[in-house]
């Protein structure tokens, strides 16, 4: 018993130890200028392939264009779950009626009520997903964009290159 809660001790202090996020202060950290990207995965956004910590994303946008951001994933996260939330009975009205062998009304009130479900919460995170990107397209039309056509050498030979 006590080996046992010796070790627990030892990964408890190990565990928090590891666990410091020492170098990250978000006074240190400078901003990276470029255009912004977000990524549904994670709910990041980056900007010049630099991912932003979540403390620091109101420093790009603006009061109002910040609360479209947040909300707008807020949206799209309650739409991902209430879209789960249907996949769950419309798989078990499927697979019920697989299983049964037959076609009856309890596997067919089940998959429809959960299609009916899961295609809201689609909606909803694609409407999320939509007034989320807004704000990330305000930010990158107000940089500078001047594209260039060259003529001359480039890495496979001579041509024309679009330099951005």
């Amino acid at each position: 018993m006590r080996r046992l809660l010796t070790l627990l001790f030892c990964l408890f202090c190990c565990h928090v130890s590891f666990s410091q996020n020492v170098n990250k202060t978000t006074s240190d950290y400078t901003l990276p200028y470029g255009v912004m990207t977000y990524n549904p995965w994670s709910g990041n956004i980056s900007v010049a392939g630099q991912t932003i910590p979540r403390e620091l994303e109101n420093r790009y946008f603006d009061a109002v264009d910040f609360e479209s951001f947040k909300s707008g994933r807020r949206m799209s996260n309650i739409g991902g779950i209430i879209g789960i939330i249907g996949a769950c009975p419309f798989g078990y009205g499927i697979g019920y009626m697989i299983g049964m062998g037959e076609i009856d009304w309890t596997g067919i009130g089940l998959s429809v009520g959960g299609g009916l479900v899961m295609a809201a919460g689609l909606v909803i995170h694609g409407l999320g997903n939509k007034k989320l990107k807004v704000p990330i397209a305000k930010y990158n039309s107000s940089l500078a964009f001047n594209p260039e056509l060259n003529f001359g050498s480039t890495a496979n030979g001579i041509g024309i290159a679009l330099v951005f």
